[in-house]
């Protein structure tokens, strides 16, 4: 929306709702709570102010809808550059300091739960040396 500064009270008028399906998947989350993270990204067409906007995902989706409330519905409409799904992976231990000839054990987690997990031996591509949450390291 040209010529609007974007606050945080602001970005309380739009919500994400997750869907599965035709299903909603959790509840709406509110651009204006201390869980989402707004990164400032510049102008955009029109001299628009651009962010990005990630959200905690508690629950499996595969579609978002984007509701602005009737306040902000008034002074104009709210471009959508991209949306992309990209769900963070916990490994721990974090930064694992494993001496020659021992083992350790990795164990990754991800929200929401069921997914699939895919360990290698280089940073890109090659075969996977195992398909579970967790790893051992060869000794």
């Amino acid at each position: 929306m040209p010529g609007v500064i974007y606050t945080k009270s602001l970005l309380t008028n739009i919500s994400l709702q997750p869907y599965l399906g035709n299903a909603t998947a959790g509840a709406a989350v509110s651009l204006g709570t201390d869980l989402i993270h707004v990164q400032a990204l510049g102008l955009g067409l029109g001299g628009t102010p651009k962010f990005r906007v990630s959200i905690p995902a508690t629950a499996a989706f595969d579609g978002v809808q984007v509701n602005l409330n009737a306040v902000l519905a008034e002074l104009g409409t709210l471009r959508v550059y991209e949306a992309v799904a990209m769900i963070p992976v916990a490994v721990s231990p974090a930064a694992p300091v494993v001496p020659y000839g021992t083992s350790t054990s990795l164990a990754a987690t991800v929200r929401p739960a069921g997914a699939t997990f895919a360990w290698y031996t280089s940073p890109t591509g090659g075969t996977p040396v195992s398909t579970s949450a967790t790893f051992n390291t060869p000794s």
